[in-house]
């Protein structure tokens, strides 16, 4: 892919947001171990290339979508004339 965007949380906190929604599906119900071997990976795999955005998604949602949409019109300008 040309843009791989990572939503950055730490696992506190999405275990509480998972809880709130109230539906596990398989990989959450997975333990902490797990979610560590997985985010070993992805940074590993974003130090090794420029198509990765780390966006913070422990924020309210109005400021993760605006970090998406930054991530975005910076990788394809197009967009920022397409959103006006």
């Amino acid at each position: 892919p040309d843009c791989v965007l990572y939503l950055d949380i730490p696992l506190e906190t999405s275990q509480v947001r998972v809880a709130q929604r109230g539906q596990h599906d398989r990989f959450e119900r997975e333990g902490h171990a797990f979610f560590d071997r997985v985010l070993s990976v992805y940074r590993q795999r974003a130090q090794s290339g420029d198509r990765h955005d780390w966006i913070n998604a422990d924020q309210p949602l109005s400021d993760v979508q605006a970090g998406l949409m930054q991530a975005l019109e910076t990788r394809f300008p197009e967009l920022r004339s397409a959103g006006a």
